[in-house]
């Protein structure tokens, strides 16, 4: 309710804004029922697209076989994509123990390279003390057993085979005893 003043210009004024306040607020009226009405018409469509795709696809089996088939073969790709991790994971494992493997292989070679290079330096100390003790024994021995030390020393085996030792003539076996 208006109250009325007690001047009539600021009566006319009044009355003016009031009814401008009134024509604003039927505007806005006017508006909010202009945008409900096109909110329900929006929500109208929504549920007919919506019945319109179910319909597409209760009437249209292909698109419900499609769209099943592609989450199928998603699901697959993922699969997929999972055991090449898992190989690639594997195959990392592999190489390493490859890797490590070789190593120590090779470091076993280098050892026993180096076992048989002093082996061979013994064997050849060996060799050399069996000819100064053979020369010894010849040189002290009568003549026929110096005549069965020259067979003896004849049937030697070659000195690159890693058993090269004399055999003796009498039994045939190795090694020589010694008289």
């Amino acid at each position: 309710m208006v109250q009325p003043s007690s001047n009539n210009n600021n009566g006319s004024s009044d009355m003016d804004s009031l009814e401008d306040m009134l024509r604003k607020l039927s505007e806005l009226e006017q508006r909010v029922l202009e945008a409900e009405g096109r909110a329900e018409e929006a929500e109208d469509k929504v549920r007919i697209m919506e019945q319109k795709l179910v319909w597409s696809q209760k009437s249209d089996p292909n698109s419900v076989q499609i769209h099943r088939l592609e989450g199928e073969v998603e699901e697959q790709r993922q699969l997929r994509l999972h055991d090449a991790r898992q190989v690639e994971a594997k195959a990392a494992r592999i190489k390493e123990w490859v890797t490590n493997k070789l190593r120590e292989l090779e470091q076993q070679n280098q050892t026993l390279r180096e076992q048989n290079i002093k082996c061979n330096q013994q064997l050849e100390l060996l060799r050399n003390h069996l000819a100064l003790a053979d020369r010894r024994r010849s040189e002290s021995c009568s003549p026929e057993r110096r005549k069965l030390l020259r067979v003896t020393l004849a049937i030697k085996v070659p000195s690159t085979d890693a058993t090269s030792r004399s055999v003796c003539p009498a039994t045939s076996s190795l090694p020589c005893p010694a008289r």
